[in-house]
C-alpha cells in the first residue's frame, strides 16, 4: 500500500484593505514597502556550522532614502507597541526627529546586526 501525501496549500492572506480598513492612497503595483520611490530594501543571512553551535541569524536593512542617499536625513519618529525590545539609536530619532543611517531589523540578535552593520 502506498500514500500520497501533499503539501498543504497556504491560506490566503487577510489584507487590511480587505477588512475594511482604509488608508490614504492606493496600493502599489507589488503592494509591498518596496513600492515606496527611492526606497531600497536588502537583506543577507548567515548559515553556518552544524548542531548545537548553528547559527542561522540575518538581517534586512531598510534605506529610506536608497543606497546614494545614505546619509541624508528623513524624518523619523518612534512608536513602542508593547515597550519589548531595544532600539539603537532611539534616542537620536527622539530629539532630532530624523533619521540618516540604515533601518536594520535583525533576524535573530539585534548586537550581531549593529555590530555587522557598523562593519560594512
Amino acid at each position: 500500500m502506498t500514500s500520497q501525501h501533499s503539501s498543504p496549500q497556504p491560506e490566503a492572506r487577510v489584507r487590511a484593505r480587505d477588512l475594511g480598513v482604509a488608508f490614504d492612497g492606493e496600493p502599489g503595483v507589488l503592494d509591498a514597502i518596496t513600492d515606496v520611490p527611492g526606497l531600497e530594501v536588502g537583506f543577507t543571512t548567515l548559515i553556518e556550522g552544524e548542531g548545537a553551535h548553528a547559527v542561522r541569524s540575518g538581517v534586512t536593512a531598510i534605506l529610506p532614502r536608497g543606497s546614494d542617499g545614505v546619509g541624508v536625513a528623513c524624518a523619523a519618529a518612534v512608536h513602542s507597541f508593547n515597550g519589548n525590545g531595544e532600539l539603537t539609536g532611539r534616542s537620536w530619532i527622539d530629539e532630532s526627529g530624523s533619521l540618516a543611517l540604515p533601518i536594520a531589523l535583525p533576524h535573530h540578535e539585534i548586537r550581531a546586526a549593529a555590530e555587522r552593520m557598523s562593519v560594512r
